[in-house]
């Protein structure tokens, strides 16, 4: 049993967004030419790594719907165009004119997204400016008013394109067995990522033709703007402008950010070390009871959940002339709300936490302690950070309120009077696919004040923390 000085516990424990990289220099347009001779052009006209967002043109029935957005259409060009950069990581333009893609071929670009406002939706069709032809469209719903901005429908125009970009990168370089790609360091592969490079079928493809594979591949090197890989296998020849697949670690990072832990069932134990002291406004009566005081000592952790789901316990018990006192805390919430961009992810969370003080007396005691239990709601936001394909770096914030806890000589606290909050923050490394390690800081000062008026307690608690975690 750990050493008691003067007791308790407490503890806490969106689709993949493509990130192109520009790749500049007269080896592109070297690469362009032959690439242009050998496939007839095709793949070039499906190659896309920087988009020029044209004016979206006003085309609905009614007069005054057309008068509203021809007022917020440049607007909404500039924050579809801040949205794409966000979540792509490469090369957005305005069209400086609302000029069609056949009028903008040679600016420099690869693809065109242009629009058509009709009222109720928004149509939008990405244009390759090499031929002109149409590479994918979609349709946005729009309710569109004369109040405030249309952050959602220019958050589903984003998300629509994102999602609509069937391939990670491009190849643009080749080497006998050894390729260039135009993606690095800031998509968080590293050496040995394995990917799939294909193309495109057909004399006009598109996004949505069929795709032929060509050749498996392993990244060797990673720059900040490129990647080198070698040539596994191939069914036909290489050249540059095929296409970059999505590939299983890409996913995996998505994964890693779109949730707390897992996106399936996990568990996880560990050890908890946590110092804790708690003060009362007053050490007269029953309430100098409630002072409890451990010193940073270890205790065990467990953890368990599924996807948005997540439960947490942290047990053990210490002692002194006094006292013997068995902690018990957890914690259970659920995922709510959440984002996804590029390398960050932000998740919300709601649920409940509860702790339970179970107080032996020795006899002749002179510093006597009483039981006590305390429930609390729990709002925590968490803020995630990929750090590569193995890595997690977070940093979450809580919110207990209101807090209702009791015990048998002091009475219950008043909730709406009582609160708290903390914070803590780590990192998780993955082993594997199965095992991962974690290890994390935290802190949290809980207020809380008797209802019969007698006085007030703040308990604060500080400790680390280090864990195994299997995900299945």
């Amino acid at each position: 049993m750990k050493e008691l000085m003067i007791h308790k516990i407490l503890s806490f424990n969106k689709p993949m967004n493509c990130n192109f990289i520009l790749f500049q220099g007269a080896a592109f347009a070297i690469a362009a030419f032959f690439c242009n001779q050998a496939y007839g052009g095709s793949p070039r006209a499906t190659a896309v790594d920087r988009i020029s967002v044209a004016i979206f043109t006003e085309k609905a029935k009614e007069a005054n719907l057309n008068s509203l957005w021809a007022q917020k259409k440049l607007s909404i060009q500039q924050d579809i165009i801040a949205g794409l950069q966000d979540s792509f990581n490469f090369e957005v333009s305005a069209v400086s004119k609302n000029r069609s893609s056949k009028e903008y071929r040679g600016g420099g670009v690869e693809g065109i997204l242009e629009g058509e406002f009709k009222g109720s939706i928004l149509e939008m069709s990405l244009k390759s400016s090499a031929t002109g032809k149409n590479l994918a469209s979609w349709v946005v719903p729009v309710t569109i008013t004369d109040r405030g901005k249309d952050d959602e429908m220019v958050a589903q125009a984003v998300r629509s394109v994102v999602t609509g970009f069937p391939y990670l990168g491009i190849v643009t370089a080749v080497e006998g067995t050894k390729i260039t790609l135009n993606m690095g360091k800031t998509r968080g592969f590293s050496v040995g990522t394995q990917f799939k490079v294909f193309e495109f079928e057909g004399d006009q493809p598109s996004f949505s033709s069929s795709k032929k594979y060509m050749a498996t591949i392993t990244v060797t090197e990673v720059g900040a703007q490129s990647v080198i890989a070698k040539v596994n296998n191939t069914d036909g020849a290489l050249a540059p402008f095929l296409k970059v697949e999505y590939s299983k670690p890409g996913v995996d990072l998505e994964d890693r950010l779109s949730t707390r832990t897992h996106r399936k069932f996990w568990i996880g134990g560990g050890t908890q070390f946590f110092f804790l002291d708690v003060k009362v406004s007053s050490l007269e009566g029953a309430l100098s009871k409630r002072i409890y005081q451990v010193p940073l000592s270890p205790f065990s952790s467990l953890e368990l959940g599924y996807s948005g789901f997540k439960a947490t316990g942290i047990f053990g018990g210490a002692a002194n002339d006094s006292n013997t006192v068995k902690f018990l805390q957890t914690s259970a919430s659920f995922e709510f709300a959440g984002s996804q961009n590029d390398r960050r992810g932000t998740i919300t969370s709601l649920g409940a936490y509860y702790a339970n003080y179970n107080v032996t007396t020795n006899q002749g005691a002179t510093l006597p302690l009483v039981s006590s239990q305390l429930i609390s709601p729990l709002l925590e936001r968490r803020y995630q950070w990929a750090l590569g394909t193995r890595a997690i770096l977070w940093l979450t914030g809580q919110l207990y309120y209101p807090i209702y806890s009791s015990d048998v000589e002091n009475g219950a606290t008043m909730p709406y009077t009582s609160g708290g909050v903390g914070i803590n923050g780590g990192t998780r490394m993955y082993l594997n696919k199965t095992f991962a390690v974690e290890a994390g800081l935290d802190a949290r000062v809980l207020r809380e004040a008797l209802a019969n008026a007698t006085g007030s307690l703040i308990e604060a608690q500080y400790g680390f923390s280090i864990k195994l975690l299997a995900l299945f």
